[in-house]
């Protein structure tokens, strides 16, 4: 006994997604929640379903996002620099960033994003000519913070004894600080939001140069970790974390380098 085919046919409605999807936004830092970088491509805003093609070549992506800090600074009198002029790399930074720009030369980049200030250019720079053809791109989003502008210029240790409890706000959990110019959240969105871009325009090994509380903020804001540890085992200077997102699941820290280059 035979089924006529038709029997088997089911209208292409059963099978369709639904029409409205939710794109995930970045949250305040008490959410605790990862930073969800998906975009347009998988999660848009009342889009049609996209073509099968373009979903094969989302689910075979492999993001690679690699936070760099700038090398060592030049900063003898031990003052709060932050975005003054002339504060640019020491002899030690500069051989911090040939060491990475070394270490990073057979990863796959194509595109380092760099702050506007001169000590992350010039490290940004030197990962970059080790790519042929790359360029820096200089984006003042990834710029130093601006929490406490008051405090730039000063030496630390005037900063200790002038202003004992926003210093130690900032140290044990900067996200409870009221009083700041810009907050840890803040902060946070502006370097994600650079990184996103990034991922709009089709790039999947990103390099981020940036500095230590960008870096860091970016680090947590991606893999979801609290951005309370902002000051918490930040980033070394000229390190490259690699974070790393495989087949639209979470992103994840894959490793963390560091120069192995002794003092001078």
């Amino acid at each position: 006994f035979r089924f006529p085919l038709s029997a088997f046919r089911f209208p292409l409605s059963a099978f369709r997604f639904p029409a409205e999807r939710t794109e995930m936004a970045i949250g305040a830092p008490d959410t605790e929640k990862p930073l969800c970088l998906w975009r347009k491509a998988v999660y848009g805003r009342r889009t049609a379903l996209p073509p099968l093609s373009a979903v094969r070549e989302y689910r075979c992506t492999m993001l690679t996002i690699i936070v760099v800090r700038h090398g060592e600074v030049s900063n003898p009198n031990h003052v709060v620099y932050a975005n003054l002029p002339g504060f640019d790399l020491s002899e030690l930074g500069v051989q911090q960033v040939q060491a990475v720009g070394r270490h990073l030369a057979s990863s796959p980049v194509d595109i380092v994003l760099s702050s506007p200030l001169a000590r992350a250019r010039h490290t940004a720079t030197a990962i970059a000519r080790n790519h042929t053809g790359l360029d820096v791109t200089i984006d003042p989003r990834l710029t130093e913070t601006r929490m406490y502008p008051e405090w730039t210029g000063m030496r630390w240790d005037d900063v200790e004894e002038r202003f004992p409890h926003q210093l130690e706000g900032y140290l044990n959990d900067a996200t409870s600080l009221r009083d700041v110019s810009e907050s840890v959240s803040d902060l946070c969105r502006r370097v994600m939001a650079c990184v996103n871009d990034a991922i709009d325009g089709g790039h999947t090994t990103i390099v981020v140069v940036g500095h230590q509380d960008p870096t860091q903020a970016l680090r947590l804001g991606l893999v979801g970790r609290p951005l309370a540890e902002l000051s918490h085992d930040p980033p070394g200077h000229a390190s490259a974390i690699t974070i790393g997102r495989d087949h639209g699941g979470p992103f994840v820290e894959i490793s963390e380098w560091n120069p192995e280059i002794v003092d001078l």
